[in-house]
């Protein structure tokens, strides 16, 4: 696993600007349009309601390999958070699993 990098957010005022340092990094790592889209709109939402309560959270990106293949995996967190938006996320990603970082 190759972190490559975390993106922290303390409140919605920045969320544009984190929306579309996904969405580069998408277009950076090869994703197509569409997928990169869908992609930074599941991110963007999670971070909305992450933030929009006022908590402090970010995300961050690693690439993974598997069976001979590369993907990219993101770790959302907040210490705040109960993490109960599970459509969201599985109307985007392959693969969903939870930890607690404590």
């Amino acid at each position: 696993m190759l972190q490559l990098g975390k993106i922290s957010l303390k409140d919605k005022n920045y969320l544009i600007e984190k929306r579309n340092k996904v969405l580069d990094l998408a277009g950076d790592l090869g994703f197509g349009e569409v997928t990169a889209t869908r992609l930074t709109t599941a991110v963007s939402e999670m971070i909305w309601r992450m933030a929009g309560r006022g908590w402090e959270c970010g995300m961050e990106f690693f690439i993974v390999e598997e069976k001979g293949r590369y993907g990219l995996l993101i770790r959302f967190f907040s210490d705040n958070y109960i993490f109960d938006e599970e459509n969201i996320l599985k109307s985007v990603f392959n693969e969903i699993d939870y930890f607690n970082r404590n």
